[in-house]
């Protein structure tokens, strides 16, 4: 199949390999490194697989405007929080 994809005054015949290269400029924003990978210096990128029940209370319930990364993220704060409570609450009547 012979392919021309047409981009305002630019013509590309279409081929099965696509690599972009980046320098050091194109890594760096300001004084901040970006991402690279699933790691960077304020958070980790991970999957998880969530029952479709779940998945559909959460289109349900999020907020307008909210992702669905945004209301998984607070519902884990909201846990860690609860949990940390109830770590020390059974920490002091253990005392």
């Amino acid at each position: 199949m012979n392919t021309t994809l047409h981009l305002g005054e630019h013509h590309f015949k279409r081929f099965g390999l696509v690599f972009f290269v980046y320098t050091e400029h194109h890594q760096t924003c300001g004084e901040a490194v970006m991402a690279t990978g699933r790691r960077n210096n304020k958070s980790l990128q991970t999957s998880v697989r969530l029952p479709l029940e779940d998945f559909d209370a959460i289109e349900k319930l999020k907020e307008d405007g909210e992702s669905v990364a945004g209301f998984i993220v607070s519902a884990v704060q909201s846990e860690i929080k609860r949990r940390q409570r109830k770590k020390l609450k059974q920490e002091i009547e253990h005392e």
